[in-house]
């Protein structure tokens, strides 16, 4: 890969996310995902896919995807919720609560990062692979000329 590409894509490679379980006694959601934003710069319309399995031999179900106006530069947590399909994240810091990462049930991960970032380029990262995406599922449709 060339260095102009590489630079290119360098903020959409820094954002990485995976599912995560909190660790709690009371009957909050467990199921969560981990969300970093290792850049310098916020990036924008951020949707996040991703699936559930109880165990792995259990066939994984589709959540709800998880989208974000903005995504600044940081770690947080996010769990599901009762209302709402996923609560508010948080910044890791201030997350008091134990969390695992969830490393060997192939059913219970992120499957795909949909994300704008700071120069208006939109990417993809679909089971890990980074590419270039036609546009941000989460943008505004442009009006036509």
């Amino acid at each position: 890969m060339a260095i102009a590409e590489r630079e290119r894509r360098s903020q959409a490679s820094e954002i990485t996310a995976w599912s995560i379980s909190r660790h709690a006694d009371d009957r909050k959601q467990r199921r969560g995902l981990y969300i970093s934003n290792g850049s310098n710069s916020a990036v924008f319309d951020v949707e996040i896919s991703s699936t559930y399995s109880e165990s792995s031999q259990a066939n994984p179900t589709d959540l709800s995807p998880l989208n974000l106006a903005v995504l600044p530069p940081g770690e947080y947590v996010v769990f599901g919720g009762e209302k709402y399909a996923w609560e508010l994240p948080q910044e890791r810091g201030s997350f008091t609560d134990s969390i695992s990462p969830i490393m060997n049930n192939p059913g219970w991960k992120v499957t795909r990062i949909v994300l704008t970032d700071s120069h208006g380029t939109t990417w993809q990262r679909d089971h890990g692979l980074l590419k270039e995406a036609q546009s941000s599922p989460n943008a505004p449709a442009q009006a036509k000329s």
